[in-house]
């Protein structure tokens, strides 16, 4: 007999609005004790440079970028994992200390090179709290993991269907199949 489902994924390519209709969706829900992270594009001269972390509380951190000299590398950025771990590590463990709903946008390579956020991510999935988390397509590795698990639901996010998987993810959010 399958559990019941407490952890959604939004699945999706690259710029179709994973972000975006995760924040909207959050801001919409009626929970009131959610913590987590969001990640964003940073752009310079309308070329993007790196990306931004920041809890939903405000903190804000690098998580990668092109002018970094060191870290390691995923395609032309460098990661910054101390800011992963303070800011998006961090933001999950306030949410495993007491809240109903953790944010994870997103579980992508780039995150995925700490040891630690893996460890927390599991904590998280495995919790009583609801996760909503974003990932890219693919279903491989760690993202396999969380997929198959009984207590787990992926939705896969396309610009047709942005509206029927907001509302879905809403439902889920407030209890509601």
């Amino acid at each position: 007999m399958g559990r019941e489902v407490k952890n959604l994924l939004i699945m999706g390519r690259p710029g179709v609005g994973k972000t975006t209709l995760i924040k909207a969706v959050v801001g919409r829900s009626t929970r009131e004790k959610t913590a987590g992270f969001f990640t964003q594009e940073v752009r310079e001269d309308g070329k993007r440079t790196g990306f931004k972390i920041e809890t939903l509380d405000g903190r804000a951190g690098v998580l990668a970028t092109i002018l970094a000299e060191h870290g390691p590398r995923v395609g032309r950025y460098r990661v910054n994992l101390r800011d992963l771990e303070r800011i998006g590590v961090t933001g999950i463990e306030e949410g495993l200390a007491g809240c109903d709903l953790i944010v994870i946008d997103e579980i992508g390579k780039m995150e995925l090179l700490s040891k630690r956020f893996r460890d927390v991510v599991k904590k998280a999935f495995d919790s009583d709290a609801r996760v909503l988390a974003t990932v890219k397509i693919g279903r491989q590795g760690f993202i396999k993991e969380l997929i198959e698990r009984g207590d787990t639901e992926v939705l896969t996010l396309t610009e047709a269907n942005r509206e029927a998987v907001a509302e879905t993810a809403l439902n889920f959010l407030e209890g509601r199949k």
